[in-house]
């Protein structure tokens, strides 16, 4: 199984950032996790169209970040194209995390990026069948 990262909006850091919500702050925080050491990141915002997609599976796990309340929404329009994929959602926003929209995606687990990280290193340590 190969885990791929996705955000929904590409961040170019270029001054028109927002730091707190930021999905290269994300990929930051969350990289050093065990599992997600070989994480491939896949174009922001490319709906899975790029030449990195052509090599997702079924089964593979997708880790989506989603910004914002418009990011949320544009990802649940779009959301037949994670189906078959496993999902694991971080929100750059706390207040979506309680969202039932969110599981319209058949997430696996669903975090915002200013939790602990000690929980989702289990959850993807475990999909991953990671044992120490």
């Amino acid at each position: 199984m190969n885990i791929y990262f996705y955000p929904v909006k590409d961040s170019k850091c270029d001054g028109h950032c927002h730091y707190m919500t930021c999905a290269k702050r994300c990929l930051s925080k969350f990289r050093p996790i065990i599992g997600l050491q070989k994480l491939i990141i896949l174009p922001g915002g490319s709906r899975l169209k790029t030449r990195e997609s052509l090599h997702l599976r079924s089964g593979d796990l997708v880790i989506v970040y989603v910004g914002n309340w418009l990011d949320f929404k544009e990802l649940i329009e779009i959301r037949e194209i994670f189906e078959t994929f496993r999902v694991i959602l971080i929100m750059g926003d706390d207040s979506l995390v309680d969202n039932a929209k969110c599981h319209l995606l058949k997430p696996r687990y669903i975090t915002a990026i200013d939790q602990d990280t000690a929980e989702l290193a289990s959850i993807v340590n475990k999909m991953c069948n990671v044992t120490y």
